[in-house]
């Protein structure tokens, strides 16, 4: 199986050595997707044997991962691993990623730094908060059970890698892969990797925003694809909602006056009807998907 092992790299001159070297144990062919750095990443990667292929301008993370595919079509490989340049993982688990691919297991492999103990243990809190509440948003939407979607460590056949196109300029990307991933089917596998956050500098983005920014994708996709499921749990949350406040109501009942609070029952017509507008418009939508899909089928 013809291996091919990419990384995107911006201002990376610290860490590409130590990545570049240990990847190279496992596969003669690595590239680093040199982002424009402003520092001697593209040097330092070229010296030690790396194939370096530089961007003009600065194309962001997903831009970075278009070429990542772009060469691994390119170079005819059976087997795509894409792995941050910065240090934090451990190319010795390469072969954890590229086992079930070679083996027909998976068409994505990814490494994921929540399946034990002591790799939960590594990622800082407000990482793992962060990462976990696009995880679960995500899962919540297409009915899956992933543990890590935002490793920047994976591994893809050739099946995916000629099919998965990726748009997104941004970290994004990422989570643009999976839906893509689930929507075509793709048998995904994560296997447990070790990652390593001390004494990196980190992301150039702003953890705030970034994750902010992944989260509003992530939901913005749900919308669009699996609309049902995302205004369908919309309306039953706020149908759920007139329990309580109708509870409310029975307590506060003016026995004398035979009245309920006026302002409670307005908040529940006003949380059915919305709610029920909300399940409807999410099975009117996924209507219009299936139609939409059929007629591009029959295109």
């Amino acid at each position: 199986m013809k291996t091919v092992v990419c990384m995107p790299a911006y201002n990376e001159e610290d860490c590409i050595a130590y990545t570049v070297l240990k990847c190279q144990k496992y596969t003669g062919d690595v590239y680093v997707i040199d982002d424009r750095s402003k520092d001697r990443t593209a040097e330092i990667a070229r010296s030690l044997g790396a194939k370096v292929v530089s961007h003009k301008e600065n194309l962001g993370y997903g831009g970075a991962i278009r070429t990542c595919f772009l060469i691994g079509k390119r170079e005819g490989a059976d087997c795509l691993v894409i792995i941050d340049s910065d240090g934090q993982h451990d190319p010795a688990s390469i072969p954890d990623l590229t086992g079930p691919i070679e083996k027909g297991e998976a068409d994505l492999v990814i490494g994921s730094r929540f399946m034990t103990r002591g790799a939960r243990k590594s990622v800082p809190m407000y990482r793992m908060f962060g990462i976990q509440t696009i995880t679960q948003v995500f899962n919540l939407g297409t009915n899956m059970a992933l543990t890590d979607s935002q490793s920047g460590f994976r591994a893809y056949s050739k099946k995916a890698l000629n099919s998965i196109k990726v748009t997104s300029d941004r970290m994004d990307a990422s989570m643009e892969i999976l839906f893509e991933s689930k929507d075509r089917k793709f048998r995904i596998k994560e296997v447990p990797v070790m990652v390593q956050y001390k004494g990196l500098k980190g992301s150039s983005e702003r953890p705030f925003s970034h994750g902010f920014g992944v989260l509003s994708h992530t939901m913005r996709m749900i919308r669009e694809r699996y609309p049902i499921r995302f205004f369908g749990w919309g309306g039953l949350i706020s149908l759920a909602l007139t329990v309580p406040v109708f509870i409310y109501s029975k307590l506060n009942y003016n026995v004398d006056t035979g009245v309920l609070p006026i302002g409670s029952m307005f908040i529940i017509t006003f949380l059915s009807i919305l709610g029920s507008f909300m399940i409807f418009t999410g099975i009117m939508l996924q209507g219009v998907n299936r139609i939409t899909e059929r007629i591009l089928e029959i295109k």
